[in-house]
């Protein structure tokens, strides 16, 4: 079953391997997570989802203000979860 969850601090090497293999050309490093992280909960929002205990997937959005647009910062999926 597929859930979701708020990251952790934890999962950022997960997230940082699965960059590199999903946006091989541009990915997001281990700094770049962290600095996100640091914005979470004022100015950023961030979900991973989960079959089981491995990481499948993850988005990320700037919320500038509230009740202004958000951007969305990335959507990643492992290719064997798409549809």
């Amino acid at each position: 079953m597929i859930t979701y969850r708020q990251p952790i601090a934890l999962d950022i090497p997960v997230l940082a391997s699965h960059e590199k293999e999903l946006f091989p050309y541009s990915p997001w490093s281990t700094g770049q997570f962290k600095e996100e992280f640091a914005g979470i909960p004022t100015t950023r929002f961030m979900s991973v989802a989960e079959d089981g205990n491995t990481i499948i997937g993850y988005c990320g959005v700037f919320l500038p203000a509230p009740g202004v647009e958000a951007d969305i910062l990335t959507v990643a999926v492992l290719p064997a979860y798409r549809r």
